[in-house]
């Protein structure tokens, strides 16, 4: 939360904008998302790593502008350029081998399908990743939980990859007919 609130403040006093309307022009509107909400702390600032508050639909944009390589209906959005940079791992947390990008959980390195996510307070996930590009969007809240990761791992592991798995094998079972 701390350097996200840096590069906030950075990006707010870069542009002598308020994060959110700077957001709003460059991201938000680009995509389509007309209503969010980010809460601001008493000092009357967008809170940067915690406060914002987009409808599921309007996370998933942001996820398939992520999968399209900063592109979205046929602009660029991010230039795909600061996505590798920022799915490019920093760093590594040993417990659970996960890596960490700029502001990106990174699968570890000896995982089979490759992704990049998003991990929000309460069990919130933005989850893209695997050779088709998959979006996975989950909300959930179960706030200042230590656990509220598991939720979402499960619905990703148990429920969504093994669907898009058997998705994948029936695919190639019709292509090979």
């Amino acid at each position: 939360g701390g350097a996200t609130a840096v590069i906030a403040r950075l990006i707010a006093q870069g542009t002598g904008r308020a994060l959110d309307d700077y957001a709003n022009e460059k991201l938000f509107a680009p995509l389509g998302i007309t209503e969010f909400e980010w809460v601001r702390g008493a000092d009357g600032v967008p809170s940067a790593a915690s406060g914002l508050r987009l409808r599921m639909r309007d996370l998933g944009r942001i996820g398939t502008m992520i999968a399209n390589d900063g592109w979205y209906d046929g602009k660029s959005i991010v230039p795909q350029s600061w996505l590798e940079a920022s799915f490019t791992p920093h760093a590594t947390v040993e417990a659970d081998a996960l890596r960490y990008g700029f502001f990106w959980w990174l699968a570890p390195e000896a995982a089979p399908t490759q992704w990049v996510a998003g991990f929000g307070n309460g069990g919130q996930r933005l989850m893209i990743g695997g050779r088709a590009g998959t979006v996975i969007a989950v909300f959930a809240g179960n706030y200042n939980q230590p656990d509220a990761w598991k939720l979402p791992v499960r619905v990703a592991v148990d429920f969504v990859g093994p669907a898009l798995q058997a998705r994948a094998r029936r695919r190639r079972k019709v292509a090979v007919s």
